[in-house]
């Protein structure tokens, strides 16, 4: 079983402790991306917890009654367990060329709007990137190389590591089974699956922002803090000047996901001791993760 200690996100030690037991109390439906209790009669509990793939401390501060529910799992279940080893999941999507270039001779600037070519290139300028070293790539493998925000990076190179990794890592390192709900493979046919010119909306739009994605992911951290994951939908609606393209987005890389990852959750839910950090985002809505599992038949209630 694993012990008591708290996490250490650097991945050295149990040294640095995630600050506990500081949250407010919240309802249910605010409290979604806190912790929340699986229940089904004849078996022993288990455990829904959702992240942000971020190593901001807000989000490393665990939520209440986290630690009294490590104590008791057998079972750890992720998006990816490859997430405990980094450069496998690089090494994946170099792997499949065929979900990250662009077919045959096309390029970006084929794809792109007229007036739109010299856009995305001052946009991409900003962040350090030449149009023309991306010229062959998918959009969305563009729009996810600009995700990580820059004291993310920083934090990771002083050896501060992403919660998920930080949760992945210690579950090895505990002796608890890790288990992941999908493949590399599978989350990259996800994003490579939203049309391109949906993707390339996205990525048009996520720069135009003056700070790019650091002010998005602020705002996201925020919500998370207090619990109001269901507001970041409503967000993304509001930031977004085509909602064509966002629910294309929200289709295939959430609610698409959902119904995979509950379906292969389900034999270690059914045997108890299990608990499931996934992303935030998946949690909430009438597709998401708890209505889910509420539809196999368990019980699904905040912890506090």
């Amino acid at each position: 079983m694993p012990g008591s200690e708290p996490f250490d996100p650097t991945g050295k030690g149990r040294s640095r402790p995630f600050q506990e037991g500081c949250r407010e109390s919240r309802d249910d439906t605010e409290r979604q991306c806190d912790l929340l209790e699986n229940r089904k009669a004849g078996l022993q509990p288990s455990w829904l917890l959702g992240t942000m793939h971020v190593s901001d401390s807000r989000v490393l501060d665990m939520p209440e009654g986290f630690y009294e529910a490590y104590d008791a799992i057998d079972t750890l279940t992720v998006e990816l367990a490859e997430i405990a080893e980094p450069e496998k999941l690089v090494l994946e999507i170099f792997k499949h060329p065929e979900l990250t270039t662009l077919p045959g001779d096309k390029t970006l600037d084929h794809i792109l709007p007229p007036d739109a070519t010299s856009e995305v290139a001052a946009g991409l300028k900003k962040k350090g990137i030449n149009v023309n070293l991306m010229a062959k790539m998918r959009p969305w493998f563009i729009y996810a190389s600009l995700q990580t925000r820059g004291c993310d990076i920083k934090r990771r190179a002083s050896g501060l590591r992403v919660l998920d990794e930080s949760l992945a890592l210690e579950a090895l390192d505990d002796g608890v089974n890790l288990v992941g709900l999908e493949t590399p493979v599978e989350q990259i046919k996800a994003l490579s699956d939203v049309p391109d010119d949906r993707m390339l909306q996205n990525l048009r739009e996520l720069l135009a922002f003056p700070n790019g994605m650091d002010d998005i992911t602020e705002t996201m951290i925020s919500l998370y803090d207090q619990g109001k994951i269901g507001m970041i939908f409503s967000l993304m609606e509001v930031v977004s000047t085509d909602l064509a393209a966002e629910k294309a987005f929200e289709n295939r890389m959430i609610t698409d996901r959902n119904k995979v990852m509950a379906e292969r959750a389900k034999p270690y839910l059914d045997k108890g001791r299990t608990m499931i950090a996934v992303g935030a985002a998946h949690l909430p809505g009438d597709d998401g993760l708890v209505e889910l599992l509420r539809r196999q038949g368990f019980t699904v209630t905040a912890v506090n």
